[in-house]
């Protein structure tokens, strides 16, 4: 069997429904693809990984009120990013699994300072978006991943 082809760090402790709600997409995610997976978050919270889902670190905002969590700034991910999270291993960062989560204008300052494409809920969200309105899903400035221009299907 081949490695997978894409690896991403994923920070599961802003999730709506908790860590373990981001640990069953990541599942999916690489169940699913060619995709191996990094979770950070509480272990207890996450459960036994699926194959393909390694566990590990552990941050957490400790925000547990959406509105707070809309009024966050977005410079606290860069630091965090950079600072206190373990990428060693990871294709890419995701820096916020919380779409509520301002992360627009952190992802190009993350990335810079990372070394590694960084992207967030908000950042997939936008691109999915775009692509399911058949427009250009590219936002330069913003970052590699939502930089990138994709051919739009007819």
């Amino acid at each position: 069997m081949s490695a997978p082809a894409v690896t991403v760090a994923v920070d599961a402790n802003g999730a709506d429904l908790g860590p373990s709600e981001v640990a069953r997409g990541a599942a999916l995610a690489a169940a699913g693809a060619d995709v191996r997976v990094l979770l950070f978050g509480p272990a207890a919270e996450l459960g036994d990984p699926a194959p393909g889902v390694e566990v590990v670190d552990a941050i957490s905002l400790s925000v547990s009120d959406n509105c707070e969590v809309g009024r966050l700034r977005q410079q606290n991910l860069v630091d965090i990013a950079a600072n206190r999270l373990s990428v060693r291993g990871a294709d890419a960062v995701v820096l916020s699994s919380c779409v509520q989560m301002p992360s627009m204008h952190a992802l190009k300052a993350a990335e810079e300072r990372v070394g590694l494409p960084c992207l967030s809920a908000a950042a997939a969200t936008s691109r999915a978006i775009l692509r399911s309105l058949r427009l250009d899903p590219s936002i330069p400035g913003y970052g590699s991943f939502l930089a990138q221009p994709q051919e739009v299907a007819s």
